[in-house]
């Protein structure tokens, strides 16, 4: 359109105080796609799971991808971001919903990890706590660059490797029961 009317001389004259703009993806348009290229199922690439990824790398709006930080929060800390960086009013009941479709999907994906520093520490614990894989952060950073496809092929081609590297660290932590002849894997916690 801006051509036209440009090729046309008509542009100032038509709509002196319009002015050109470029439409791009937001932050959270952009971390929804970076799900669904990093292979989360759909229903991990909804808003909040993309607001989930973006504290987890400390993005804001206006921050490139290659600044993304690996930062180590509790779901609550992660509501409170969200609400703090996008605005968003996410309530704490918010909690399990931020748990169950979004965390939980994002450490069976080795998109995130669990307690990364204290493995030991119960899931029940107030400290619990999850920060992105080494792995995901180093492809994030390259996103909307000329090397993302070329980082983002490298993560799929070793998906599975650290899907099996992060469960087996994580059994590691179990605390092994044997009841009436047969075993079972708890995780830490005085609970269990």
């Amino acid at each position: 359109v801006f051509d036209v009317l440009r090729e046309n001389d008509s542009l100032d004259d038509l709509i002196p105080k319009f002015t050109e703009t470029r439409f791009t993806m937001g932050k959270i348009q952009e971390a929804q796609n970076a799900l669904e290229k990093l292979g989360m199922p759909a229903q991990q690439q909804n808003e909040l799971a993309a607001l989930t990824l973006l504290v987890l790398a400390q993005i804001s709006e206006d921050d490139p991808w290659r600044s993304a930080e690996a930062a180590r929060l509790g779901i609550a800390e992660m509501i409170g971001e969200m609400n703090e960086r996008y605005d968003r009013d996410y309530a704490e009941n918010t909690r399990e919903s931020v748990r169950k479709h979004a965390i939980n999907q994002f450490v069976q994906g080795a998109i995130a990890e669990r307690n990364p520093d204290d493995p030991t520490l119960p899931t029940t614990s107030p400290k619990t706590h999850y920060a992105l894989t080494d792995e995901v952060l180093q492809v994030l950073r390259k996103y909307g660059s000329d090397t993302w496809e070329e980082a983002l092929a490298g993560f799929l081609e070793n998906q599975r490797t650290l899907i099996e590297r992060y469960e087996r660290k994580r059994d590691r932590e179990r605390v092994p029961l044997t009841v009436n002849g047969e075993e079972y894997r708890l995780s830490p916690g005085e609970h269990n």
